[in-house]
């Protein structure tokens, strides 16, 4: 991108420096804003984690619940 070469689809806090800068521009093309992705946290089961990495994990399935909640679905546990 930087090169002229084309364009890229990027978590805005990995260019923010490239934006305050300059270097980078965002284009706002609303069609791309109906792009869904899935995202994936992968960690070792057999190594304990930090206690801050329980407490993402858990930040992170509290926010799933909502979202699926908040779009009228409950979920029910058995």
């Amino acid at each position: 991108m930087q090169r002229e070469l084309g364009v890229g689809i990027l978590y805005r806090d990995t260019v923010e420096a490239d934006l305050k800068n300059r270097d980078l521009k965002i284009l706002h093309v609303p069609d791309l804003e109906k792009i869904r992705t899935k995202s994936f946290i992968i960690y070792n089961r057999c190594k304990p984690l930090s206690a801050i990495a329980q407490d993402f994990l858990h930040a992170l399935h509290e926010s799933r619940i909502s979202k699926v909640e908040s779009r009228g679905f409950r979920k029910i546990t058995a």
